[in-house]
């Protein structure tokens, strides 16, 4: 369940840095923090729905 929570925050921040990364005018960074927090997200929404069948 911690892992669930690490990825959880570890995407919130990613997107969180992606926003001030195109804030800041760098469109190409900033692409790639935002498809790296999807992916750290996505990865905690699929580990609380297999918790959550089980």
């Amino acid at each position: 369940m911690r892992h669930m929570y690490f990825r959880l925050l570890l995407g919130l921040v990613w997107i969180g840095v992606a926003v001030f990364g195109l804030a800041a005018g760098n469109v190409g960074m900033a692409g790639l923090f935002g498809l790296v927090g999807a992916l750290y997200l996505s990865s905690a929404i699929s580990m609380w729905k297999k918790t959550k069948e089980n």
